[in-house]
């Protein structure tokens, strides 16, 4: 009887941790296509994952009344089963007002949820999460898509200030160039003149870069290896440039190791 207790326990919960799983892709998912300004997708999406975290809790349940589901309370003690009641309450409530939200603003221009309004939703979630005793490093694992759309948006107006920089030393090469004019008599000056033009331009920073290894480690040390490899611009140039970004890389630079937000202020009158 004792193992036939043990083998029973075990698989409910396995079927709590597969529910709660795929409630956090699903909550990923909606994310995603909340940024996306596809929030009809999302809107689904987040009803999804209420309903599995909802059918995680059943097998607590001898009576239980909703989703054309009936059991009776079972095993459960009344401070639990009401702590367990308060806890899919406030869940229903945080997906219900963003389904609310993504609902009237699907088709208008500003569909995609605020930098504001996803960062007070993950942390709503994540303390919900909490009280459930979900570890912490599983709720992490639920923001991994906000903390790297959050990086993506702060390395941004980095990415822009050392661009800038370097395509103003690629205006100069390009009138160098230029100045070989048509037809072009000194072809080693004006093939040398090219050559300098394209390594210029080469040292311009791709946003897929940022893409790809955002929100790790590798992102900081990829923005600070091409400043300084950056040799179109004079030492005291590379100087001012770093003093220029040194907030913001700071801002980057707590969000990646710290997984907080430094000036929350900034990033949200950015992004909304």
């Amino acid at each position: 009887m004792k193992q036939r207790s043990d083998i029973k326990n075990i698989i409910e919960i396995i079927q709590i941790f597969l529910s709660i799983f795929f409630a956090a892709l699903l909550f990923c998912a909606g994310v995603v296509l909340g940024f996306e300004s596809k929030t009809a997708a999302a809107g689904i999406t987040f009803t999804a994952a209420i309903c599995c975290l909802i059918f995680s809790y059943l097998s607590r349940f001898k009576r239980f009344k909703g989703l054309g589901v009936e059991a009776e309370l079972w095993d459960q003690t009344k401070d639990e089963a009401a702590l367990l009641v308060k806890t899919l309450r406030s869940l229903a409530t945080v997906v219900s007002e963003q389904l609310v939200v993504l609902s009237a603003r699907t088709g208008r221009w500003d569909a995609a949820m605020s930098a504001r309004e996803m960062f007070e939703l993950t942390e709503k979630l994540n303390g919900i999460l909490a009280n459930i005793d979900v570890p912490y490093s599983e709720r992490e694992s639920t923001k991994a898509e906000y903390y790297r759309y959050a990086a993506i948006d702060m390395a941004r107006p980095i990415i822009d200030m050392i661009n800038r920089a370097i395509h103003n030393k690629e205006i100069g090469q390009v009138k160098v160039v230029n100045s070989f004019g048509s037809p072009v008599h000194d072809q080693k000056g004006h093939a040398e003149a090219t050559r300098r033009l394209q390594q210029i331009r080469g040292q311009k920073i791709d946003l897929e870069c940022v893409v790809a290894t955002a929100p790790n480690a590798e992102l900081i040390s990829e923005l600070e290896r091409k400043i300084d490899s950056a040799d179109c611009l004079r030492p005291d140039e590379r100087s001012a440039l770093r003093d220029s970004i040194a907030e913001d890389l700071e801002d980057l630079r707590e969000l990646v190791f710290e997984r907080r937000l430094r000036r929350p202020e900034r990033w949200f009158a950015k992004g909304g």
